[in-house]
């Protein structure tokens, strides 16, 4: 009896999550006004916006750079105006990849966790805040599959 399998086999990209981390940067900021400014009286709201400006890929890093623009609105004392005060921070992150890859796609994704201002004197104001870094790297492998198998009186159910 001879045995007359035949078996076709097919190579096919399959996208797999080589990275899913998360990281945070503390964002700190003391700042005296200048002379020009009025005083603090009231500060009314703290926003930073966090926004990733530059990102390389090494064999096995990842680096990025991140510029976190911090706007405070306050008023003085002597005047119904509101004030803003604007600054930039930027920070240099990177990340290790578990693996080499071929055509990363990566996604990274900052988000402002909290922001905290207060005026320490009247010329004086001082931030705090965080924001949160999400980095995805997903790529493609090759996995063989079979896909047709003949002979024997061999069935086979294909679906999509």
């Amino acid at each position: 009896m001879e045995l007359d399998l035949k078996i076709n086999r097919e190579v096919v990209p399959v996208t797999e999550r080589i990275l899913d981390e998360k990281q945070e940067q503390s964002v700190e900021l003391d700042y005296v006004l200048p002379d020009y400014e009025p005083d603090v009286f009231r500060v009314f709201g703290c926003e930073i916006c966090p926004t990733v400006v530059r990102r390389t890929l090494g064999t096995d890093r990842i680096s990025y750079e991140l510029r976190a623009d911090i706007w405070i609105l306050y008023c003085s004392s002597d005047s119904y105006f509101l004030q803003c005060v604007t600054q930039q921070m930027t920070f240099s992150r990177s990340v290790e990849l578990p693996r080499p890859v071929d055509q990363p796609q990566i996604t990274i994704r900052p988000k402002t966790t909290y922001g905290n201002c207060r005026a320490v004197s009247p010329r004086r104001l001082e931030v705090r805040g965080a924001v949160a870094i999400a980095v995805t790297v997903t790529g493609d492998r090759h996995q063989e599959v079979i896909r047709d198998v003949f002979g024997m009186h061999m069935q086979l159910k294909k679906s999509p």
